[in-house]
């Protein structure tokens, strides 16, 4: 319907931590050509109200049935359920030669931890203290630290 889409064009930022704070919509492109999105789970049957959204658990679904993000739900606990039929289509126009457009790229991995930690999760990094804890920080930049 008109009140809903079911694509979306990214648009570029300019930096990764724009990406990492954005509601999903945005990726960034480095020096050496390696691009940054935000993954995030979205609704089975649309993108946007017709703007692109970041839904939350409590977000109705389309047509005012069930909720945006399917889920199991028993004694307090919640689990989010995959859909089957969402996907991400990258397309993208070269207008000029090299960077991934019309050579093999090269192998580059980025740093995504600061200086001392060590990546332990797909969004957090964790350092070793001398004491036995163990210091954490998230892709949201909260922190904590973990006793042994």
């Amino acid at each position: 319907t008109a009140d809903f889409s079911c694509t979306e064009t990214f648009y570029q930022v300019s930096s990764i931590k724009d990406v990492r704070f954005g509601i999903g919509n945005t990726y960034y492109v480095d020096k050496q050509g390696v691009l940054t999105i935000k993954i995030v789970q979205i609704p089975k049957t649309f993108v946007g109200r017709p703007e692109f959204v970041l839904p939350q658990y409590d977000d109705i679904g389309k047509g005012g049935k069930g909720y945006a993000l399917p889920r199991f739900e028993r004694d307090g606990i919640r689990l989010p359920q995959r859909t089957k039929s969402n996907y991400l289509s990258l397309e993208a126009d070269c207008v000029s030669t090299g960077a991934y457009c019309s050579e093999i790229p090269s192998i580059y991995e980025p740093t995504v931890c600061f200086i001392g930690f060590h990546q332990t999760g797909y969004d957090h990094c964790s350092f070793n203290m001398a004491n036995g804890r163990i210091a954490r920080y998230y892709a949201d930049f909260s922190w904590v630290i973990l006793s042994p």
